[in-house]
């Protein structure tokens, strides 16, 4: 029992008084001891009383004096060690149950430290480790981090605005501040359901694990508190980048300590308590993102076989109909629009595709954009035949002999190349996503089964009196 202002004996003084060392006022309450480990002196007749309640003080606090019949109020009585006793072992240190003291700003200082550099300290010789003053603590650990963090985020808005001159102008300053407000409440969020969801059932998990493996010395609360001590190196989250990674480790290192000391186990116990549950967190979040892909292949990531995605206009198959309807017949060939200046090399090319669209000569298809229009028409000439499908660019086209004026809406005009996506072996089995250039002049994705994709198509190719597309990728034009 020692002045917090200079660290003077007050063991056996006289409160309420000045510490005789600095003159600082002290009381006994404000001193946090083990239970049992200290005796309490009236100060009328000095008749002693054993400190029996969480804070190892007399219980009640205020009474009757057994021997005198004064009054008693548990600040103003001395206190002396019990026969036998240290004074380490007598006083509790840690620095947050001790906060009446130290003030809250210290206490939660003291007790972040603690929780990366000493644990043990938290909840050594605290008989009684009380849920609601640890919840207290996680709540400041995590306000900070979150006030921190958020202050970093607003900093990087403002110098971002600074620096680019405010472009955009105030809609787009209004957008920043609103993605990055956005993302204000949803770490919020994250912390509300991190300290009152995970936390407990991880206490819950872990304390089941401690039932099973043995004894210990109290029930869930403190176990509860122990994961909510060990919330403090969550401090860590403020260092940029390696925060959210170191911080991660250091709280179960700590939980582990916190617990073992506190439920007086094995560290080995406490180990498996605090990781059982957390691994085989991880574990299941594996297995259920490994499950999901599984699914997303099989099911079409949410999509059933054949599904059809719009996208948004396509100036291609815009540009075939509107060719087809002002001449009265389909093109023969894409090179007809370029030749027309409806489309231009672009258009030919597809998002799905490795690499650079290129010509038979090798050259790049953008070529075509500085082509005069005789060597427009001569190439297309030499490339013209009577196949129902031919490849230009990276995209296969599908328009011949069809009337585009008049077709059915999902009528496929161009599709890109599916020989990456499929298994020439075994197409049935080979999950497609196509980007389709349809006779409504929309883009659209069609996921699905290569051979139950094809075959929904030649289904409406069949009824428009069109040749079938191959279920047999080696047959596609290349």
């Amino acid at each position: 029992m020692r002045c917090p202002a200079c660290d003077y004996s007050l063991w056996g003084a006289s409160p309420p008084g000045p510490c005789p060392e600095c003159g600082r006022e002290f009381c006994t309450t404000e001193f946090i001891f083990a239970p049992g480990k200290v005796r309490f002196l009236c100060p009328s007749c000095g008749e002693a009383y054993q400190g029996t309640d969480y804070e190892g003080l007399p219980d009640p606090r205020v009474f009757a004096c057994v021997t005198c019949g004064e009054r008693v109020d548990a600040d103003d009585m001395p206190a002396e060690l019990a026969e036998g006793v240290a004074e380490t072992d007598a006083l509790v240190t840690s620095p947050w149950i001790r906060r009446k003291a130290l003030g809250l700003r210290v206490a939660a200082h003291k007790t972040a430290v603690a929780s990366l550099v000493n644990p043990s300290q938290i909840v050594q010789g605290v008989t009684d480790v009380r849920v609601g003053a640890a919840v207290k603590f996680a709540i400041i650990v995590w306000a900070l981090v979150l006030a921190v963090v958020f202050l970093f985020l607003m900093v990087v808005v403002a110098l971002t605005l600074f620096f680019t001159g405010g472009g955009g102008g105030l809609g787009a300053t209004g957008v920043f501040f609103a993605v990055f407000a956005g993302l204000g409440v949803q770490m919020c969020i994250g912390a509300v359901l991190s300290l009152f969801i995970v936390v407990p059932i991880h206490a819950l998990l872990a304390h089941g694990v401690l039932m099973v493996t043995g004894s210990r010395r109290a029930g869930l609360g403190t176990t509860l508190a122990c994961m909510y001590y060990g919330q403090g190196p969550m401090i860590l989250n403020i260092l940029p980048i390696c925060g959210w990674y170191v911080s991660g480790v250091w709280v179960w290192v700590s939980s582990i300590v916190l617990l073992k000391t506190a439920q007086q186990v094995s560290g080995w116990r406490a180990a498996i308590a605090v990781l059982f549950p957390a691994v085989g967190a991880v574990v299941l979040a594996v297995v259920a993102y490994g499950m999901f892909i599984m699914w997303a292949l099989t099911a079409g990531a949410g999509f059933s076989s054949g599904q059809v995605m719009d996208t948004g206009p396509s100036n291609l198959a815009s540009a075939m109909v509107s060719y087809t309807t002002e001449t009265g017949s389909t093109p023969s060939h894409a090179l007809d629009l370029l030749i027309d200046k409806r489309i231009d090399s672009s258009m030919l090319e597809s998002s799905q595709a490795a690499g650079l669209a290129v010509l038979a000569d090798g050259s790049l298809i953008s070529a075509l954009d500085t082509m005069a229009p005789e060597e427009l028409t001569s190439l297309r000439d030499s490339l013209v035949d009577e196949e129902p499908l031919y490849k230009f660019g990276q995209l296969i086209f599908a328009h011949r002999m069809a009337d585009l004026s008049a077709a059915p809406p999902d009528l496929w005009i161009a599709f890109s190349d599916p020989a990456a996506q499929v298994a020439a072996s075994d197409p049935s089995f080979s999950w497609v996503s196509l980007e389709v250039h349809q006779a409504n002049g929309r883009l659209a994705v069609v996921y699905g089964s290569w051979s139950e994709v094809v075959a929904d198509q030649n289904i409406i190719r069949a009824a428009e009196g069109l040749a079938p597309i191959p279920t047999d990728i080696t047959q596609l034009p290349q």
